[in-house]
């Protein structure tokens, strides 16, 4: 029901027929962030090549949506209401880099915010181990941050595969409404 909602909010009726897919996405990022964090594994969206795969496939089917629904109209897109025309040569420009640089800040964010934190968990666990071969009761302070940490990057897993989808379904809403 969170993702359907969250369909109907971003997109309304006509996103219902993506909820399969989104829900699939959604699942799919949930589940691999959250695998990361167990023992012996790691995350495998802390691959910038499947963020990127991920954002890369996801944006060419949102723009293909675009393009079949609006036809030339869709490059009314890179054109923004009430813009002094004088200005056009200069905006139309930005807005098309602006654009086409959606799924490359989509995949950096979640590559880079799974890679620190799993970094910083191994840093963290080298850390404790090197100190609980000195002084075991020394290293019970950096294991109990370890565990804190561990709940927080759990929280950060969800948020991350919730940001994902959100911004997708933005950016399916501007290709299927239009972007004005």
């Amino acid at each position: 029901m969170f993702v359907f909602n969250l369909l109907k909010q971003q997109i309304g009726l006509k996103g219902y027929g993506y909820f399969p897919l989104k829900l699939t996405l959604f699942l799919f990022i949930l589940i691999a962030n959250l695998l990361g964090l167990t023992l012996y594994s790691f995350t495998i969206t802390s691959h910038a090549i499947i963020t990127f795969s991920l954002a890369f496939i996801f944006f060419i089917g949102i723009l293909l949506i675009g393009i079949v629904t609006h036809k030339l109209k869709f490059l009314l897109t890179f054109v923004p209401t009430g813009a002094p025309l004088a200005l056009m040569p200069f905006i139309i420009p930005i807005e098309i880099i602006s654009y086409f640089s959606r799924p490359i800040s989509l995949a950096i964010r979640l590559f880079a915010n799974m890679l620190s934190g799993h970094a910083l968990l191994a840093i963290l666990a080298d850390f404790t181990f090197t100190i609980s071969q000195k002084n075991f009761l020394v290293s019970a302070i950096p294991f109990i941050l370890i565990v804190v940490i561990v709940g927080l990057e759990a929280m950060i897993a969800v948020l991350q595969a919730y940001v994902f989808l959100v911004l997708l379904c933005i950016y399916l809403n501007d290709s299927i409404h239009g972007a004005h």
